[in-house]
């Protein structure tokens, strides 16, 4: 009687548990996924800075003396009018 009551108990605790296994194998393929999309974001992000570093010197070679923005200067350097009237 005991043995047959640890044979139910044991076929319930593998019927459970079987499906189970294969949600490892599912776990498994989205940490792959997670690491595969944290890889490009990473080469992306080694992209976007290194077209960023060409931009940032030239803003700050710009940067030096500059007008502040929307200003327009009643006369430039050369001479040139840039009123309206």
């Amino acid at each position: 009687m005991v043995a047959a009551g640890l044979a139910g108990v044991l076929l319930i605790h593998h019927a459970i548990h079987r499906p189970i296994a294969y949600g490892w194998l599912g776990a498994g393929a989205l940490l792959l996924a997670l690491v595969a999309v944290g890889g490009y974001a990473r080469v992306q992000r080694g992209r976007a800075l290194t077209l960023r570093a060409p931009l940032t010197t030239v803003e700050r070679e710009s940067a030096v003396g500059e007008r502040p923005r929307g200003h327009l200067p009643a006369e430039d350097e050369e001479g040139a009018d840039w009123s309206d009237g």
